[in-house]
């Protein structure tokens, strides 16, 4: 929640926010919880169970949606958030010009928790055979990413 609170100064009033990859919805039902005047969708690959009951009390919506190609048009959001999505897909670039592509212009894409390559954690637990992320990233390969899908301005906070 503490990442919601740093980002909420960046998000607009009644705003449409999309969650990618929002899982069981928690994160979605948080961000309508910090902005109430929010209109937030979260999508995920597959549907879950615990969707209804956050539906049914933050009045957020979900829906089953590919993050490599959104069903929602151009520029149709105002805020754009994943949270630990980016690891997981097969195609970065693709994934944020995703992103980009349904933002509005001069709107804002909030991607964290993306895993660190140099991070004590992930180390540790793959040598003591826990989860662990399989596609780590370190600053500069992020900073790389970002500029080559055209991103001139971001910030990058560890």
């Amino acid at each position: 929640q503490k990442q919601l609170s740093e980002i909420s100064r960046f998000i607009p009033r009644k705003p449409k926010i999309l969650d990618i990859g929002c899982g069981v919805g928690t994160t979605s039902a948080m961000i309508k919880m910090i902005k109430p005047d929010a209109e937030v969708i979260g999508i995920d690959i597959e549907k879950r169970s615990t969707w209804k009951a956050y539906q049914k009390q933050y009045n957020v919506k979900y829906f089953v949606d590919d993050a490599l190609s959104l069903k929602f048009k151009k520029g149709e959001f105002d805020v754009v958030v994943s949270f630990g999505v980016i690891e997981h897909v097969n195609d970065d670039k693709k994934f944020i010009d995703e992103n980009l592509r349904v933002l509005k212009r001069g709107g804002s894409a909030f991607m964290l928790n993306i895993p660190n390559k140099y991070s004590i954690n992930e180390f540790f637990a793959k040598r003591l055979g826990q989860y662990h992320h399989d596609k780590k990233y370190n600053m500069s390969e992020i900073k790389s990413l970002l500029t080559s899908t055209g991103i001139k301005h971001f910030m990058i906070k560890i």
